[in-house]
This record gives structure tokens, C-alpha cells and sequence, in this order.
């Protein structure tokens, strides 16, 4: 191992860096201040909490089978699935029709 001559007259001395080399010691942590909650992220949390429990309520109570009949094409499911998905056709064609409205407009 070939250690340049100030580190071994500096272990020599008792040191363990040489002064001009020695490691900067990290610069001091002062603690981050804390904002304030925002009202708005409050509610929406809220919000969400609430649709999520009112889903798990919905998907619980109604898992008995309906059928469902399109042109002579008859499908059985439980119900929260069918108005899930329908819930979901819903959803994308709105966000379709939005992005179509969006770009139209010069």
C-alpha cells in the first residue's frame, strides 16, 4: 500500500489527517419548519376517505347476481361490478369528451 508522505508523518504524529487534508465536516442540521396544514388538501382527504368507505359499504351490500340483456347477449354479475364498470365507462367517456373539447378550441 503506497500512502503519500504527508499521511504517514501525519500517523506518525497522532494526527489522522494531514491539516490541509482534512475531511469538511457536514454543515450544521437545523430542523425544517413546518408549514401549516392546507385547508384544501384537508378536505379532499377527507372527501376521499368517505367516498372509499362509501364504496366498501356499496361493494358489501350488494354482491348478489343480476343479469343484464344487450341485444339478445344475456350476462350475469354481481352488482357492484356491473355499476363499476359502468361507473368507469362513464368516467373515460368524460375525460374523452374533455381532452376533444379542449384541443377544438383554438
Amino acid at each position: 500500500m503506497t500512502d503519500d508522505p504527508d499521511a504517514r508523518r501525519a500517523r506518525r504524529a497522532g494526527e489522522r489527517y494531514p491539516e490541509e487534508r482534512r475531511p469538511e465536516r457536514p454543515a450544521e442540521r437545523r430542523p425544517i419548519p413546518r408549514r401549516p396544514a392546507d385547508p384544501r388538501r384537508t378536505v379532499l382527504l377527507v372527501v376521499a376517505v368517505v367516498v372509499v368507505l362509501g364504496f366498501l359499504v356499496f361493494w358489501l351490500q350488494n354482491h348478489y347476481r343480476v343479469s343484464i340483456s344487450y341485444l339478445s347477449v344475456e350476462i350475469r354479475a354481481p352488482l357492484w361490478l356491473v355499476v363499476t364498470l359502468y361507473f368507469l365507462a362513464g368516467a373515460v367517456v368524460g375525460v374523452l369528451l374533455t381532452v376533444y373539447y379542449q384541443r377544438r378550441r383554438p
